[in-house]
């Protein structure tokens, strides 16, 4: 599996790319780096995931592709302002 963020930096909108194999009811959540929480969760449908960017801190965060608490990989997403 393989994952991709566009575009990375993101200023406005990001889109999380996936190829491979997806179990059903994945889910993607977007992590702070700097404090660790959770910013957002929400299922993954088909092989993207979008979500804007606009009202987060500029910074790094992590988005993770979970299934059943089981981590299946990690994109780094820049987020500029």
């Amino acid at each position: 599996m393989q994952l991709a963020a566009v575009p990375n930096p993101a200023t406005v909108k990001v889109t999380l790319r996936v190829t491979g194999t997806i179990p059903a009811g994945t889910q993607v959540e977007l992590v702070e780096v700097a404090t660790g929480r959770p910013i957002r969760t929400s299922a993954l449908a088909g092989s993207e995931w979008r979500s804007s960017v606009a009202e987060l801190a500029a910074g790094v965060s992590v988005a993770r592709l979970l299934h059943q608490q089981q981590l299946l990989g990690v994109m780094k997403v820049v987020v500029l302002h």
